[in-house]
């Protein structure tokens, strides 16, 4: 590798949050379900990153770093592919300029109700018609969910 300059340095540094930002949100959309129509567009923001890294260090590695798209990839195998690409790449910079965890933030996503019933104190009978009553709710929601197609 190339001894960096200071102007080169800083370009790479500069790089980090957008590429950071780039694969926490797509994350964030394949979790949430929410990639469809985002595909092409978050390859095309990881190959600009990419190629901006590429005129600067010319390492054969950012090469390998090339997301496979092919005229059948699906909308979340584009944006599965740019995260795992994005994930590496953030890591050689990082490891590179010396820049660890850059805007580095925290997202916790809960995709499902959390339930908590407190039956405590309370009789038998009743508790075993609260639980009924959940069983025949989660019931409904799978089979409303199998008759739109599976999800």
């Amino acid at each position: 590798m190339k001894e960096l300059n200071a102007t080169e340095l800083r370009e790479l540094i500069n790089l980090l949050a957008p590429l950071r930002s780039l694969k926490e949100t797509a994350e964030k959309n394949v979790h949430l379900e929410l990639f469809q129509g985002t595909g092409d567009l978050t390859v095309r923001s990881y190959r600009g990153l990419r190629g901006r890294a590429l005129k600067i260090l010319d390492d054969p590695y950012l090469e390998a770093l090339e997301v496979d798209v092919r005229e059948n990839t699906t909308e979340q195998e584009k944006v599965s592919q740019a995260i795992l690409a994005a994930g590496q790449l953030l890591a050689y910079l990082e490891a590179i300029t010396g820049v660890r965890g850059a805007a580095e933030t925290h997202t916790q996503i809960q995709t499902a109700p959390h339930i908590i019933i407190q039956t405590r104190g309370t009789p038998d009978a009743q508790q075993k018609q609260i639980l009924d009553m959940v069983g025949r709710m989660l019931e409904e929601d799978d089979e409303q969910a199998e008759a739109a197609g599976g999800e």
